[in-house]
């Protein structure tokens, strides 16, 4: 975080297989939602999309999403969808906890969290939605979010 904020993160981008790298971070984070009794879904219309990127700062982002939806999901599911098209579109879906329409503005924010105080229900310092912003911004992607309280999230990268 404090590279990307001093402007001293280094890219190092590479052609990389999309579909490869998002199949190795879901094993990453497999036993999680095992632990959880989650269902952890891949889909995607492609075996293969090879693009030119920075694979650390793109595994940051997904990783921090991945994380975030299995940890505020208590059942059911989470999803990462890989669309191609005019742009290629990676979202990942929960049915978890939602955010509330309030909060959304606050989201990218460093150090803001729905919840406050001692009795907040979520372990976090609320810098990794602030960090997948920073890498987004950084490798030219963009990041959109749809959230309803107690029904899910999907956040979605969006590449041109």
């Amino acid at each position: 975080m404090s590279d990307l904020q001093l402007g001293i993160y280094q890219a190092s981008k590479r052609e990389v297989n999309i579909v490869e790298l998002l199949e190795i971070l879901l094993k990453e984070f497999r036993s999680i939602a095992d632990s959880k009794n989650l269902k952890l879904i891949f889909s995607t219309d492609i075996q293969e999309k090879v693009i030119y990127l920075d694979d650390y700062a793109f595994g940051q982002i997904m990783a921090n999403l991945l994380d975030n939806a299995l940890k505020y999901t208590k059942e059911g599911k989470v999803e990462l969808k890989l669309e191609t098209g005019k742009e290629i579109r990676i979202s990942v879906l929960d049915t978890g906890i939602g955010i509330s329409e309030e909060f959304l503005p606050n989201l990218f924010t460093p150090f803001s969290q729905e919840e406050q105080g001692y009795t907040r229900s979520y372990d976090g310092n609320g810098l990794g939605l602030a960090l997948v912003k920073k890498y987004c911004d950084f490798i030219g992607a963009e990041i959109e979010v749809q959230s309803k309280k107690n029904e899910g999230t999907v956040f979605t990268i969006i590449f041109n």
